[in-house]
């Protein structure tokens, strides 16, 4: 049988987005853990531009961006169904949510995070422009009775929640202890938990061994 084939890496918040539409949406996909100090040649000849996660399908589509393989897995999935909206204010406010995570929110996130590739000096002030966008996301948090989980936009989960929490962990993991004595964001560290508790979170975390072309294909989830 043949199957889809991803290209990842367990620590991106990018590639752990794309895993778990994957996972929500019960596709089964050949995992291939890229090493990212050491990329195969292989990963870099499908995909030059060298980051994860990368889905090749079994039609031998490329799919580079991970908002791109988060919505492949939906539209290839009776699981569509929970993010079909046609209210134009909302998908507008989908989209806001997610690009301001992946631009001002990661830029910041990484130079707090990663302050000694950056310049340390300016950690504190990377972080407090981060939460600044937390404090945001805290404010527009709502509770979905149906659900019965706390959600980003409309009382509803949508594609920002699967595409910004990854993000959020990692913020956390910097500080795991502050983070979670923080008093000012009650609601979004119990949206982030849903995310943490859920049963496949394992699943989705899973260690592997770095890809080799002489490895056996490992089936995710497995």
């Amino acid at each position: 049988m043949k199957y889809d084939v991803l290209y990842s890496f367990r620590r991106c918040p990018y590639a752990i987005r794309a895993r778990w539409a994957l996972l929500k949406t019960h596709h089964i996909v050949v995992l291939r853990e890229v090493k990212l100090k050491n990329k195969p040649q292989e990963f870099l000849e499908i995909s030059p531009k060298g980051t994860v996660p990368v889905l090749v399908t079994k039609d031998g589509i490329i799919i580079e961006e991970s908002l791109d393989i988060m919505k492949w897995a939906l539209d290839n999935s009776s699981s569509n169904a929970i993010f079909t909206n046609s209210d134009p204010s909302e998908i507008l406010l989908i989209e806001k949510l997610i690009i301001q995570n992946d631009t001002k929110f990661k830029y910041h996130l990484d130079r707090y995070k990663y302050s000694f590739r950056f310049d340390q000096s300016k950690q504190e002030y990377h972080k407090e422009k981060a939460f600044n966008i937390l404090l945001d996301l805290e404010s527009s948090i709502t509770f979905s009775k149906n659900e019965n989980k706390y959600c980003l936009i409309n009382n509803h989960e949508s594609l920002a929640d699967w595409s910004i929490w990854p993000f959020v962990r990692q913020f956390r993991s910097v500080n795991k202890e502050a983070f979670d004595n923080e008093q000012s964001i009650p609601l979004l560290k119990q949206w982030l938990n849903s995310y943490i508790d859920d049963p496949i979170f394992p699943k989705l975390m899973i260690k592997t061994t770095p890809w080799s072309s002489s490895q056996k294909p490992l089936l995710f989830p497995n």
